[in-house]
């Protein structure tokens, strides 16, 4: 999809809720949203997966727009999540290519094993309930879905509010809700901001709180800064692309209504039932429903993502036993 004259939108994976089922549903592989910047050094901010049925989808659309990826000089991603990078990465094994990264990010790029347990990091009440397999058991399956954690070799480390000089001009704009290191690109000229995971449509209404060093603290931040820019067309990571300043506005106060909604949707159930002790996975139940397959497991996450911060608060406590969590007021 052509943005402007150099800058070129691509859809990865997205959801069709019209559809039944997992693979009715998930139309991908966890591939992520990617542009393309052309002119004499073609740039790509982000690249997605090279797998999974969006593949042949994404090849018909770059054919159709005269795009030859192979003719990329440079890759700017807006965090090291495999969803994002191992398209480029596959790339640079056929060509030299500059990779460009945000500088909190350095230690977990340099690391295959560290990156890995950055991104599930949780301790063994709250990993059993989310994850029911090991972890090992768990790098596996997500290496033979394609999601490599291996080594990344970055070239260029960008900074918070940088200005990087392309055909076009853009600012890097940190969203660190997500992850540390985390930003979104914001191209003032064109009024065109690409967001990263900030939000993830697929998986929920509010801030993309999806692994174990998210922050919902930083979230309404983030959300606020993204608000503050003057937008006029938000291309998020996964999902569909907004047009139009008002359109914009609103899904961004959306995402923002749906982050609080997270937190008072666990008040409202313990104040209910003061006593009680709840499960992550019941708590997931009281605050999203209709979970199916594609955001279950992400729907957890939050959640404990959630109850972490609530407990930093002095709101709710937790007891462990035969090394399960159980949540109350």
């Amino acid at each position: 999809m052509k943005l402007s004259e150099n800058l070129y939108f691509y859809e990865g994976d997205y959801v069709d809720k019209s559809r039944k089922g997992y693979f009715g549903h998930y139309k991908g592989m966890a591939s992520s949203n990617f542009l393309v910047i052309t002119g004499d050094q073609q740039v790509l901010i982000d690249s997605g997966m090279d797998e999974g049925p969006h593949r042949g989808r994404i090849d018909r659309e770059l054919k159709k727009d005269s795009i030859d990826l192979n003719k990329t000089k440079q890759v700017l991603f807006s965090h090291s999540h495999p969803d994002h990078t191992l398209k480029a990465k596959k790339m640079s094994f056929k060509k030299p290519l500059t990779f460009y990264l945000h500088e909190d990010n350095e230690e977990m790029v340099r690391n295959d094993r560290y990156f890995f347990e950055s991104f599930f990091n949780y301790p063994d009440y709250v990993q059993k309930e989310i994850f029911i397999l090991p972890a090992w058991m768990i790098k596996i399956y997500v290496t033979l879905m394609g999601m490599n954690f291996g080594y990344l070799k970055i070239d260029r480390f960008f900074r918070d509010y940088e200005t990087l000089h392309f055909t076009m001009d853009l600012q890097i704009i940190p969203l660190f809700s997500h992850c540390p290191g985390h930003v979104g690109f914001y191209f003032p000229k064109e009024k065109i901001f690409f967001s990263g995971d900030l939000y993830d449509p697929r998986c929920a209404e509010g801030a993309g709180i999806l692994v174990s060093n998210s922050s919902i603290e930083m979230a309404f931040e983030d959300i606020n800064r993204a608000l503050n820019l003057d937008i006029e067309t938000l291309l998020p990571g996964h999902g569909r692309p907004v047009f139009g300043k008002e359109k914009v506005r609103r899904e961004l106060e959306a995402v923002k209504r749906g982050t609080e909604n997270y937190l008072e949707k666990i008040r409202t159930c313990m104040r209910s039932q003061p006593s009680e002790e709840w499960t992550i996975t019941a708590l997931k139940g009281q605050i999203f429903t209709n979970s199916i397959a594609y955001n279950a497991f992400s729907r957890k996450i939050i959640t404990y993502n959630c109850l972490r911060f609530l407990h930093k608060l002095g709101e709710v406590k937790f007891t462990v036993r035969k090394n399960h969590s159980y949540w109350r007021a």
